[in-house]
């Protein structure tokens, strides 16, 4: 295997990603630019926070992670179910 290949090597608790049809969901934290500019240092570690929990759920509804920008991400799942509860989950 090379170095690429192993760079981007999915772990033993990663999610395979969803084929055919799939649900897109993204994300976005609001007035986060605002928090950004209030208190950086509170709001890194709130970011930090928020990815540990989307991830984490991921794992619990079967989702995938397709990419981050900034405080925002973009993960696919197999069936609208999924992507739902998952939406909920993470909200709550």
């Amino acid at each position: 295997m090379c170095e690429a290949q192993a760079k981007f090597r999915k772990s033993d608790d990663e999610v395979d990603p969803p084929a055919g049809r799939v649900v897109l969901v993204f994300t976005d934290v609001e007035g986060s630019t605002e928090q950004w500019e209030r208190d950086a240092s509170v709001m890194k570690e709130a970011i930090e926070k928020h990815f540990v929990v989307m991830r984490e759920k991921l794992k619990v509804f079967g989702g995938y992670e397709v990419k981050t920008e900034g405080d925002a991400i973009m993960v696919a799942f197999q069936t609208p179910e999924q992507a739902i509860w998952w939406s909920m989950a993470v909200q709550e």
